[in-house]
C-alpha cells in the first residue's frame, strides 16, 4: 500500500510539473490594457516562448457569464499549435470596467452590440502589435459567443473566421423558453420527454427577443460550429436547421457530439469529450487551404 501511494505521489508531481512547464515555460505571457470607446478592458495575451512570430491569434470571447480572463485560460492550449491567445475580463468583470450585464428580452439587441465593439476593440489592438500577424485574427467562444461573434465579424474585415462552441443560432425567446422546458433554467419545467420538449418548442410563439439570423446571413467568412447531441440549454436540432436555412451556408461547418452536453462533456458519464483535435484539424485545414 505505501509503494503503490508512493507511485501515486511520484505521478502526481509529474504531472503537476508538466503543468507548470506547459503554462511557464513554454507559454509568454503579458497583460494588456484596452479601450472599448472609454471603457478599459484589461487581459491577457499569451504567446509560444520558443516558436518565432508573428502568430496567428485567436481572441476568446465570453459566454453569458462573468468570465475574467483566469477562467478562459485553457483556450490558451492553443499555443501549442503556434497561435497567440488573446483572453480578457468581460466589461465589468474582474480588471475591466464598465458594467456586466444579463441578457434580457428588452435589451438584448444593445447588449449584444456593445460585447461586439469590445471584441473589435481587442481586434484593432491585436492588429497592431508586431507579434501579431494581423492578416490572421480568429475569434473563439462559447454559448452567447455565438451570438456576439457573427455581428462583431460583419463589422470588422481583420477577423478572418470564429470557432463557436455551444453557440445558438436560435432567438433568444427560443433559447430561453428550451432551457425552461429542459430545467437548464430551474424554477419553471422538470421531468418532461424529449418529444415533449420537442411538441413544446414547436408551438413557441411567444417574444423573440435577439434574432441572430440576419448577422448570420451576412457572413462571409469561415466559421467552425461544436455542438452537443444532449445539450440542455442551446437546443442543436434547431440551430443546425437554422443555420442550414441561411443562404451562405456553404460557410459553416458543423460537428456534433451526439451525447455532448452544453459543455461538451458526456452526458453519460460526466467525462470530457475531446473537441480540441477537431479545432486542430479544422485550423489546418483552412489555413492550408488559404
Amino acid at each position: 500500500m505505501k509503494k503503490r501511494c508512493k507511485i501515486v505521489l511520484g505521478l502526481s508531481i509529474v504531472v503537476l510539473i508538466s503543468l507548470v512547464f506547459m503554462r511557464f515555460i513554454l507559454v509568454k505571457t503579458n497583460e494588456i490594457v484596452v479601450y472599448s470607446n472609454n471603457t478599459k478592458l484589461v487581459g491577457t495575451i499569451a504567446t509560444p516562448r520558443f516558436q518565432s512570430g508573428p502568430y496567428p491569434v485567436l481572441i476568446v470571447v465570453q459566454g453569458s457569464g462573468a468570465d475574467t480572463r483566469n477562467t478562459l485560460a485553457g483556450f490558451r492550449r492553443l499555443t501549442n499549435k503556434g497561435y497567440g491567445v488573446i483572453t480578457y475580463d468581460k466589461r465589468g468583470v474582474g480588471e475591466s470596467e464598465g458594467t456586466y450585464s444579463k441578457m434580457t428580452f428588452k435589451d438584448g439587441d444593445e447588449l449584444m452590440k456593445i460585447l461586439a465593439k469590445d471584441v473589435n476593440a481587442i481586434v484593432d489592438f491585436a492588429s497592431n502589435r508586431n507579434e501579431i500577424d494581423a492578416t490572421n485574427i480568429g475569434l473563439i467562444g462559447n454559448s452567447q459567443a455565438g451570438w456576439i461573434m457573427p455581428i462583431a465579424a460583419n463589422q470588422n474585415t481583420k477577423i478572418s473566421y470564429f470557432i463557436c462552441i455551444s453557440g445558438p443560432a436560435v432567438t433568444f425567446g427560443v433559447e430561453e423558453y428550451f432551457s425552461q422546458l429542459t430545467g437548464d433554467d430551474p424554477g419553471f419545467y422538470f421531468g418532461l420527454s424529449d418529444d415533449e420538449i420537442e411538441k413544446r418548442l414547436n408551438q413557441y410563439s411567444g417574444s423573440t427577443g435577439y434574432d441572430p439570423r440576419p448577422e448570420l446571413n451576412k457572413l462571409k467568412i469561415p466559421s467552425f460550429w461544436i455542438l452537443g447531441g444532449k445539450d440542455r440549454s442551446v437546443p442543436t436540432k434547431y440551430t443546425i436547421e437554422e443555420i442550414h436555412n441561411l443562404s451562405n451556408k456553404n460557410l459553416f461547418d458543423i460537428k456534433v457530439f451526439p451525447k455532448g452536453n452544453h459543455s461538451i462533456m458526456n452526458s453519460d458519464d460526466g467525462n470530457r469529450i475531446n473537441y480540441w483535435n477537431d479545432i486542430y484539424n479544422w485550423l489546418e485545414e483552412l489555413h492550408n487551404n488559404d
